[in-house]
């Protein structure tokens, strides 16, 4: 799908989309609005529902849950049908570290210092990196740059790596690989709160008076 995005037919949709709420409260003309980046270009969380349905034949929550639960749940969460809230509880914490625990600082290699496979994301940040990794099962590492292009710096490129990761070699410019080690610890429990204070025991009930014999 990436690949093969009508740009026509998403930009019409974007422009025609009309500002209602079709998964849910959360799914507000704001958040239909807001621009999910791929492979394919920058097209509207709500542009690439539409799409979806014109395109693919999916239902509005079929579409919804495509666009907002499984591929873009960072940039549409909002409209992932159980809203914003049940869309990040779907996605896990993961730790985060260089490759076989070692540096960073670079590309993210193979063992067969190949490149691997993975899918680019452009314009986001590290931690939305990490969260979209952390949403794919088949997401094993992040390799994230920073970089100029047509005069422009300050551009990022978001790779989601799909072959094992061993190791991290320098570039030119600024890059970060991480590999997704494992669910992070949840934290403890609160402490139970203290049992309210006992009163004071209760008196001793009077003794029972003998019995009187008849006369």
């Amino acid at each position: 799908m990436e690949r093969c995005l009508d740009r026509r037919l998403l930009l019409l949709a974007t422009l025609c989309h009309v500002a209602r709420a079709p998964c849910g409260p959360t799914c507000t003309g704001a958040a239909l609005r807001r621009y999910a980046t791929s492979r394919g270009g920058s097209f509207t969380c709500g542009a690439r529902i539409e799409w979806l349905r014109a395109n693919r034949g999916m239902g509005e929550a079929e579409a919804c849950q495509r666009i907002a639960g499984t591929e873009f749940p960072v940039e549409c969460g909002a409209c992932a049908p159980a809203g914003a809230a049940a869309a990040a509880k779907l996605v896990p914490s993961f730790v985060w570290a260089g490759p076989g625990g070692g540096k960073s600082s670079g590309a993210c290699r193979t063992p067969s210092g190949g490149e691997g496979s993975f899918d680019d994301v452009y314009d986001t940040s590290v931690e939305a990196c990490k969260e979209r990794c952390a949403s794919r099962l088949a997401c094993v590492a992040i390799e994230h740059h920073t970089y100029t292009s047509g005069g422009r710096s300050g551009r990022t490129r978001c790779e989601l790596h799909r072959a094992e990761i061993t190791s991290a070699v320098p570039l030119m410019h600024p890059v970060l690989c991480l590999t997704k080690e494992r669910p992070a610890p949840l934290p403890p429990p609160p402490p139970s709160p203290p049992a309210p204070p006992r009163g004071p025991p209760a008196p001793p009930s009077p003794p029972t008076p003998p019995a009187v014999p008849p006369p």
